[in-house]
């Protein structure tokens, strides 16, 4: 083998390697391309999930706003229906005591029922 065979022996390795190299290089970078995209596919998904999260949060405010105003409105008539039961027990008392009176003077009167 001469020199001038081995040089081109070597020159067409190196070529082949370049070659091989080039084609590995295209590829990764079809990968690489690849990743990017599915990553800027999920990034812009998270963008959707964060922008619902946060409608989600102001409706949620929204409602334990309304919910509070109704409780409020709510505890509030029941404060009221409290109070008249409480104002109807002593009328129900009064009463009682007015008629444990009237049966003491239908007594004391001697009128029989």
């Amino acid at each position: 083998m001469t020199l001038d065979e081995l040089a081109r022996m070597i020159q067409g390795e190196f070529t082949a390697v370049r070659d091989e190299f080039t084609a590995v290089r295209g590829e990764m970078r079809t990968g690489f391309d690849a990743v990017h995209e599915t990553l800027k596919r999920h990034d812009d998904e998270f963008v959707r999930v964060h922008e619902e999260f946060v409608h989600m949060h102001e409706e949620i405010k929204t409602l334990r706003k309304d919910m509070e105003t109704g409780f409020h409105g709510f505890a509030m008539i029941l404060k009221s229906i409290h109070e008249d039961i409480q104002d109807f027990k002593k009328v129900k008392i009064e009463v009682a005591e007015l008629r444990h009176r009237v049966e003491r003077l239908e007594t004391k009167l001697g009128i029989v029922r």
